[in-house]
């Protein structure tokens, strides 16, 4: 736990920007909530993005993430604008349309 975050705490310091964090609900949310008060401390103008699959609400209260991946109108523009050319295959399973 404090290596991870001892390590995106270094690169915070080195200049990124902000860290886009894959399948986050897989982790304890406690350690979100530690990891983000560590990456503010450093920048407190650093993104933190989540790829939450479902409803990302609970995410975004503050002491979690900046931001979330919004899959769900991802799939639906893209479903809009491909019409009946888009393989069912290439549809997200979460969200059939």
């Amino acid at each position: 736990r404090e290596y991870l975050i001892s390590v995106a705490v270094h690169w915070i310091e080195k200049g990124i920007d902000g860290w886009r964090l894959d399948v986050p609900d897989e982790v304890p949310a406690d350690f979100w909530i530690d990891f983000r008060k560590k990456i503010k401390e450093v920048n407190s103008d650093a993104w933190i993005v989540g790829e939450i699959w479902g409803d990302g609400r609970k995410w975004l209260q503050g002491d979690h993430f900046d931001g979330v991946m919004n899959y769900r109108i991802g799939w639906s523009s893209l479903s809009w604008v491909a019409g009946n050319k888009l393989k069912k295959t290439y549809l997200n399973p979460l969200y059939p349309l």
